[in-house]
Formats: C-alpha cells, structure tokens, sequence
C-alpha cells in the first residue's frame, strides 16, 4: 500500500489517520450536511437531526455517523480550513492568555489574571471538574451477616484465609432483597 504524504498544516496524527482511512472516499450528501451542521456548534445530535436524518434512535446513530472514518476526515478538514481562516491556533491563544494573566497580575487586575490562569490549566489539565452524587441503598441485612463479611475480607485481605475461597451464600448480604 503506498505511503500517504503528510497533509500541510497542523494535522494531527488522528486526523491523518482519519485521512488515510477515508482516502478515495467521500461524503454522502447527508454526511457533509452533518459534518456543516456540527461545525456550527460541536452538538454531534442537532447536526444530525438538521441534516435530515430520522429521530428514531438519533443519539446512537449520530455517534455513529460521526466516528466514520469519511466524516472524521472531513471534520478535520474544515476545522483546519476554520483555523486558517482565522489564523489562530492553539499557541497563539496560549500565548495571548498567558500575556493577559501577566499583564493582568501586574497591573492588579486579579479577577483577569486568575480567569486567564483558570483557562490556561483548563487546556493543560490541570483541573478535574468533579460532581457529587448522594446514593440512597437499603441493606436488607441484619450488623451481625455484615460483620461476619467484613471480618472474613479482613482476613483475606491481610493473608489469613486462603484467597479466591468462596464464602457461603448464607454469609452475604442480599442487596436485591
């Protein structure tokens, strides 16, 4: 198979291999529809639905339209055809972020400076959004069956029993119930 030569511009080297993948191939009419509509607003969904496809099972199969090779490929393109339109890329807004966090430091402008630091780790990721959820769980076990199985992980976990040895179904605690 012959060697694809390296595309100009700032592909990535998925996109190249998207690229590869999808080389003599091109979109179906509802396929370029999609990949315009998705470069609208990123919503894999609404591209899907205003590019004519059916709502019967829309979220599976939007996924599905959007990881073909042949959509992956021209999604690339045209968001490298974006950034050159714009000329701007990744470092330039890096460098412009960390110029206004400075700038901003020094003139005593700290609401500026931490939101351009803010974003600055959003894009290294160095911030994990995190979000609590409360599990609401009856046991239906008496403390006596739930001591003996913690006592018996105890021991497992600590080389006093034999590992992997099953306990008796008596023992365990039925969540179900």
């Amino acid at each position: 198979m012959p060697r694809l030569p390296v595309p100009k511009g700032r592909g990535t080297l998925a996109e190249m291999h998207a690229a590869k993948r999808a080389k003599g191939q091109v979109c179906t009419k509802r396929q370029e529809a999609f990949c315009q509509e998705y470069m609208k607003d990123f919503n894999k969904l609404r591209a899907y639905l205003a590019a004519g496809y059916t709502s019967e099972n829309a979220r599976v199969t939007a996924y599905r339209v959007f990881n073909k090779p042949v959509v992956q490929a021209r999604l690339a393109q045209l968001q490298r055809d974006r950034a050159m339109k714009n000329e701007v890329t990744i470092q330039q807004v890096i460098s412009s972020l960390h110029r206004i966090a400075e700038s901003a430091e020094g003139e005593g402008k700290y609401a500026a400076a931490i939101r351009a630091f803010e974003l600055l780790g959003k894009h290294l990721g160095m911030f994990i959004d995190r979000t609590e959820a409360t599990v609401k769980h009856e046991l239906n076990a008496d403390v006596e069956q739930v001591e003996r199985e913690i006592a018996r992980l105890v021991d497992v976990a600590f080389g006093n029993e034999q590992k992997h040895l099953p306990c008796k179904d008596s023992d365990v605690p039925d969540a179900n119930s």
